[in-house]
């Protein structure tokens, strides 16, 4: 049995989610099947929002309005999966967006302060910048407190294969709670450095000796970049004895001295 048939006969003992139609009226099987997942009744809020903000930006509203029914029609009504739902919806989504509003008003907060995390294993995470403070600059060496928030999503590997990863986070994702880190900006120890619990401060460089990042450190190296270098990459004199280290210390200006070993 196709498993839309199987979502559809489930529909009975689960509530209405909270799709853009009334699932107490839901006339097809698709529909049936959105309402019956949580998750595509949440895409389906999703396109509704993005078809409205495209329509209303659209320099041709009716042909909008033309192109929305053929999808429904041609893709979206011919899916029999969950997998293939998601995909048509998340793209389908994706191509309203590039319709209706730039980047800053998808993602709701401004996009110069959107840096990437890392993409794999068909999920993807984002930092956003809050604030950066410098608290100490000597020589070459400066400190900053930053506080950041983050937020991820997750795909279906035959999305990622499609469309590949997205830059940016969709208009709905749920940002952490704002965090305080410190950054230090030296080309002799680049450096992301958090808070322990048992007091002190765990210290971590992001870079390999040829200043590409090491896979596991990618979004902090993003980070550093976007706070350290303006968004571009930077060049390093990592003492080898310093690359994955663990270095911990007691006193954040200890790694001005560290800087200078």
């Amino acid at each position: 049995m196709k498993l839309i048939l199987l979502l559809v006969s489930m529909l009975a003992t689960l509530s209405a989610q909270g799709a853009s139609f009334d699932c107490g009226k839901a006339p097809t099987l698709v529909e049936s099947a959105i309402c019956s997942n949580a998750q595509l009744s949440r895409l389906d809020e999703d396109l509704a929002d993005a078809y409205r903000d495209a329509r209303n930006r659209a320099s041709n509203s009716d042909a909008l309005k033309q192109e929305q029914r053929a999808w429904l029609k041609n893709k979206r009504n011919r899916c029999t999966t969950v997998v293939c739902l998601t995909d048509a919806y998340q793209t389908r989504i994706g191509e309203l967006q590039a319709i209706s509003s730039p980047v800053q008003q998808q993602i709701g907060v401004a996009s110069d302060s959107i840096v990437p995390g890392r993409c794999h294993m068909d999920s993807c995470w984002w930092w956003t910048v809050e604030n950066a403070e410098l608290l100490q600059s000597r020589g070459s060496s400066r400190l900053y407190r930053v506080t950041t928030t983050s937020t991820s999503e997750d795909y279906s590997p035959s999305f990622v294969e499609s469309n590949g990863y997205p830059d940016y986070p969709s208009p709905r994702g749920t940002w952490s709670s704002p965090e305080t880190v410190y950054l230090f900006c030296s080309p002799q120890l680049p450096a992301y450095v958090q808070s322990k619990k048992e007091g002190g401060y765990s210290v971590t460089i992001p870079f390999a000796d040829d200043g590409i990042a090491w896979g596991a450190t990618e979004g902090i190296a993003n980070l550093y970049n976007h706070v350290c270098n303006q968004g571009r990459s930077g060049t390093y004199h990592i003492p080898p004895s310093r690359l994955q280290e663990n270095i911990v210390i007691r006193d954040l200006f200890d790694l001005f001295s560290l800087a200078q070993n």
